[in-house]
């Protein structure tokens, strides 16, 4: 995916080595494999036509080809082709989003890195680590179970509940989660639970496999068909104190351990996607014909692109600044601002790709406004941008959680 206006990958740079652009041929190898001849057929659907299990088989393609399925997230390793291991950074997920990115349509496989953050840094027993190792050779889906319709970007008003036995050996788990990406798929919930009094300091995170008690459902959604996006029932569900992820009561120290890694996913897919569109925008205006010369030819198309590419552009050099900051402190640790910074990205990149979006639909016409065929791409993409800035924390969060965090 290049054009003669957003080539970043042609750009001198000193963020991108060698490896990195051994990389980015390696996942579209991948893409062109195994992606490009059946994306058609998946996004008709909407799913894969062998529905779940045939997802865990293309999970089992990514695995297989190496560097794929959780390399991206720096959850795996990638050997390059002289045999060395690389070790992972944010630019190749960056990589990863501009490659994988290019239709538009997806099964959301990242949100298993979404939701492994608390259980790798945070395990602590047999059970997590088992759960680990048949996540990680893509036997097994887990999910994020945090969102309710009672909290959502406010996570502390969460209602769901986990109740000690009197022995003290097992939680019963009962509540309702919302929006969970991956949930009609997942073998395993990470879910947050209120295990005491009401606000922050009263919810615990339990690591909860499907079994008995665990119902599913899929939600019909206004773009992202691929997603899973389900309701989650949890009806007295038994679950091993084992599974409890940290201590009891501080469900928050992990997941707030996550909310970085979630949100940079988040912007590193809307800045490609708004690439995206940019790219879309330039082939129709070349071959559009309007009052005798194409699109591209008309001043105002001219600047249309050029804004949406000015805007791309200053959201992809803030999204490799951030990546930067988070290849040495990821958690925000050290450097507080990086918290702060991927709140602004967020807000920025979402904001971007609302613009894009509108401006492409209105360079594509009528086209873009009937799903499938030329306009396709921006169709969806217009679709599904509103997930993208409410989902990881909405625009208005983002924006006061950078405030606070520069103590303002």
């Amino acid at each position: 995916m290049t054009d003669s206006i957003l080539d970043f990958e042609k750009q001198n740079t000193p963020y991108y080595t060698p490896a990195h652009r051994e990389y980015r041929l390696h996942v579209r190898k991948f893409r062109e494999q195994y992606v490009d001849p059946y994306i058609d057929k998946w996004i008709h659907l909407g799913d894969h036509p062998r529905g779940i299990q045939g997802v865990r088989d293309y999970v089992k393609q990514m695995v297989d080809f190496g560097g794929i399925y959780l390399f991206p997230w720096s959850y795996d390793t990638w050997t390059d082709s002289k045999g060395v291991k690389q070790k992972w950074d944010p630019f190749y997920l960056i990589i990863y989003s501009q490659e994988m990115g290019v239709h538009a349509f997806g099964f959301g496989v990242e949100i298993v890195s979404m939701s492994l953050g608390p259980l790798i840094r945070f395990a602590s027993n047999d059970v997590h680590r088992k759960a680990l190792d048949e996540i990680k050779a893509g036997k097994k889906f887990i999910a994020l179970a945090v969102s309710e319709l009672s909290g959502g970007s406010d996570v502390a008003q969460i209602k769901s509940t986990a109740t000690k036995t009197d022995d003290g050996k097992f939680y019963i788990v009962n509540g309702n989660k919302y929006w969970i990406t991956g949930g009609e798929r997942a073998d395993y919930f990470v879910t947050l639970v209120r295990t005491s009094q009401t606000g922050r300091f009263g919810v615990s995170l339990l690591l909860i496999p499907r079994c008995n008690g665990v119902f599913t459902s899929k939600l019909k959604l206004q773009g992202n068909e691929g997603n899973a996006t389900a309701a989650v029932t949890f009806a007295n569900v038994k679950v091993p104190v084992e599974n409890l992820i940290y201590k009891e009561n501080m469900g928050f120290v992990p997941l707030m351990t996550n909310f970085n890694r979630e949100r940079f996913i988040i912007c590193s897919n809307l800045v490609s996607d708004s690439r995206l569109c940019v790219t879309e925008a330039i082939r129709w205006a070349k071959e559009r014909k309007t009052f005798g010369k194409t699109l591209i030819k008309h001043q105002v198309i001219k600047h249309k692109i050029a804004n949406m590419a000015r805007e791309t552009l200053a959201c992809q050099s803030f999204l490799e600044r951030v990546a930067y900051q988070m290849q040495y402190d990821p958690y925000g640790s050290k450097d507080r601002s990086v918290v702060r910074n991927v709140s602004l990205l967020k807000v920025q990149a979402s904001k971007c790709l609302q613009m894009c979006t509108i401006e492409a639909s209105q360079i594509f016409g009528g086209r873009s406004y009937v799903r499938g065929g030329r306009g396709g791409v921006v169709e969806r993409l217009y679709r599904q941008v509103r997930a993208s800035a409410i989902a990881g924390g909405s625009e208005e969060i983002m924006l006061d959680l950078a405030m606070r965090q520069a103590k303002l």
